[in-house]
């Protein structure tokens, strides 16, 4: 079950209240005493998670970006409020707690971009392949949505390393160029959900096979009462695609695409 933005907001309040009233709760005079042999973990470092048989888990927090920010998403869809803000910044948890809706929260995994102008100086947990700035990791849901959870490198292995966010919705213009390009961006972007939400598939199926191209041009013909007919060209060759003139704003417009490869 996927929780609404207000049962998001009350798991938020009680898991805070359960740590609290924990923490509150015992007399430090009863608590057995430590066996001798017992080693504290290393001051700074979190303690690995167990499962109930008391076996260390996977690394809490990741080294690597794409890994660390999926843990975030994971969290956010569980809903895991407390383990979202062990992984997030306190600005980033509230943004992703005031979205409305929710959203379709089945996260799928598009890339992750490194800050091209990062320096390559590592730190402690951090790969010197990283160096110290930072990525942008991108997902799309079901609807198209597109988030972007931005990871600081130098924060890798450490509480609340996923800094930043930014939350996209899928949109339907009533423009037929413009829905077009809409559609065009979300390939270049591997965005298949939102891909789907914009086309038929009998459009999707020519398009989705062709390695996006990073620039197009677009050539539209005379429109007619139901239907507007677009060229979109790159090297590659060229997509005839029809735009429904009824279903402009609406999903699915783009009806159809016919594929004549260059040369």
């Amino acid at each position: 079950m996927v929780a609404t933005g207000g049962q998001w907001r009350q798991l938020v309040a009680v898991s805070v209240l359960a740590a609290l009233g924990t923490a509150g709760c015992g007399n430090r005079g009863d608590d057995p005493e430590p066996p001798a042999t017992a080693t504290p973990p290393p001051t700074g470092s979190p303690t690995p998670r167990t499962d109930p048989a008391g076996t260390a888990t996977d690394e809490e927090f990741p080294s690597d970006p794409q890994e660390y920010a999926e843990r975030a998403v994971a969290a956010w869809a569980a809903p895991d409020p407390v383990r979202l803000a062990e992984l997030t910044t306190v600005e980033v948890h509230q943004q992703i707690v005031d979205l409305p809706g929710p959203p379709d929260l089945t996260w799928r995994f598009i890339r992750c971009q490194a800050d091209p102008d990062a320096g390559p100086t590592p730190g402690p947990t951090l790969s010197p392949t990283l160096g110290t700035g930072s990525s942008d990791c991108a997902f799309y849901n079901l609807d198209g949505d597109r988030l972007v959870l931005t990871v600081e490198h130098p924060l890798l292995g450490q509480p609340r390393a996923a800094t930043a966010m930014s939350f996209e919705v899928t949109s339907y213009p009533d423009q037929a160029l413009a829905y077009l390009e809409e559609f065009v961006a979300a390939w270049q972007d591997d965005n298949l959900g939102r891909m789907r939400n914009l086309a038929a598939p009998a459009a999707l199926d020519v398009y989705q096979p062709i390695p996006p191209p990073a620039e197009v041009d677009y050539q539209a013909g005379e429109p007619t009462d139901t239907v507007v007919e677009v060229v979109v060209t790159f090297p590659a060759g060229e997509v005839t695609t029809e735009i429904s003139t009824a279903l402009l704003g609406e999903p699915q417009a783009i009806r159809t695409a016919e594929l004549t490869p260059a040369g």
